[in-house]
């Protein structure tokens, strides 16, 4: 469904050339938004295409965010389909305070990708299909893997959230109680404890978890005051709870010994939002994983400074040789 899709683009950055919008209406009757740039682009760009790569992002994030990204891609040759989650950017809001950041089962996140899949990209793309996430899109598409073994051909994995740092011993303890207990409080669509009842575009750079990079911070800031709809604030007990319970699933040996897709996971080694210990222990289960470390990148390691970025390229380019 293609109709009068809004999007935001600042001076100096928009999307690339050749894109489509569109509505997708999922089975539960809610809309998620997507962006398009099909073979015919990719073929202008790089005289060829080598196929159709899926991009999903991180929590509070959205398709604007990764325009250049995407530019990146075609260039390599790739058609690119990319959405909204449920949940965040234009898509549809699950609470009435759309700043809540707030999700009621990561396998609705699932069967929006295979929905996906089914009614726009297999039909309209050329395979192969590959996978490229960020983050919470990371333990996303991680389930994916493992729920929809023949989605992608290869899968690769920005700073993906298999796990959170949420401190050790009496600290560790006291969130997680004080998480119990507003959930038995009935106060899932409460923001957790500290939460932020607004978007993120007042965010200052200094002492920021996600990049070094000043200039692509606050284009990201900018994006978000062109549309402030975009902005997601802090999560509610009830993300947090789900969340914990996915991630603790996803983590068994015997879950990640069924996932057979090639994976490429690359972390920062400064990383400060997901637990990059948990992501080490979890790799050897991978039997087709490789893990590579980023030395000077935080969490958004694709919206770090040039040098980190070029070495997940690099990665990206090694991983993706001949498929």
């Amino acid at each position: 469904m293609e109709q009068n899709v809004p999007y935001a683009m600042i001076d100096g950055f928009g999307p690339p050339e050749g894109f489509k919008t569109g509505w997708h209406v999922t089975r539960d009757k809610i809309a998620l938004r997507y962006m398009s740039w099909g073979e015919d682009v990719a073929r202008a760009r790089a005289g060829q295409c080598r196929g159709t790569l899926v991009l999903t992002h991180g929590r509070t994030e959205f398709i604007e965010k990764y325009y250049e990204v995407i530019d990146e891609l075609l260039s390599r040759g790739f058609a690119v389909f990319t959405f909204d989650w449920r949940g965040q950017g234009l898509s549809w809001r699950p609470l009435e305070d759309r700043f809540k950041g707030h999700v009621r089962d990561f396998g609705e996140h699932v069967e929006d990708m295979r929905e996906m899949l089914a009614e726009h990209v297999t039909p309209n793309f050329p395979g192969p299909y590959f996978s490229m996430s960020h983050s919470m899109g990371g333990h996303a598409n991680l389930r994916i893997a493992h729920d929809l073994p023949d989605a992608f051909e290869a899968m690769v994995f920005s700073a993906p959230m298999w796990g959170i740092q949420l401190g050790r011993g009496v600290v560790l303890a006291l969130t997680l109680a004080v998480a119990r207990l507003n959930l038995m409080l009935g106060r899932a669509e409460a923001y957790v404890l500290g939460g932020a009842e607004q978007g993120i575009a007042d965010e200052p750079f200094e002492g920021n978890k996600v990049t070094n990079d000043p200039g692509r911070f606050h284009r990201c800031m900018d994006l978000l005051r062109a549309l402030p709809e975009l902005g997601l604030g802090a999560p509610t007990y009830g993300f947090f709870d789900v969340s914990m319970k996915s991630m603790g699933m996803a983590s068994q040996a015997d879950y990640l010994a069924a996932v057979k897709t090639p994976l490429l996971v690359v972390c920062g080694a400064q990383e400060q939002i997901v637990d990059n210990t948990q992501i080490a222990q979890m790799m050897p289960h991978l039997s087709n994983g490789e893990l590579v470390v980023v030395p000077e990148a935080q969490h958004e390691i694709l919206m770090e400074k040039d040098a980190a970025r070029a070495a997940f390229w690099s990665a990206f380019d090694a991983f993706m040789t001949d498929r």
